[in-house]
């Protein structure tokens, strides 16, 4: 395999301990695809096969953007207020 793919379009999926709900993933991880950084999440389903009427397991996933936590200052106690007067032009 040539080197210039070799980090491209993988991942991994990791068990998710933090779930608390049922809407949250069994598993999230992070990889890229096309050399751009993605998140992954994963559930486990089932459904009902039409053919035997077994329940069959499957996983269902989802692929975005990481999320990036938004910046926060840490001076919130007294933001400074800005009028016309400091505009330079």
């Amino acid at each position: 395999m040539d080197n210039k793919y070799k980090d491209r379009d993988s991942g991994a999926l990791y068990k998710n301990d933090k779930k608390q709900e049922p809407k949250h993933p069994d598993y999230t991880g992070r990889g890229t695809i096309w050399g751009k950084k993605v998140s992954f999440s994963a559930w486990n389903r089932e459904y009902k096969c039409k053919i035997t009427g077994e329940m069959k397991p499957y996983i269902s996933m989802s692929i975005n953007e990481p999320y990036e936590k938004p910046f926060e200052s840490t001076n919130t106690s007294n933001p400074k207020k800005y009028t016309e007067k400091d505009l330079p032009f």
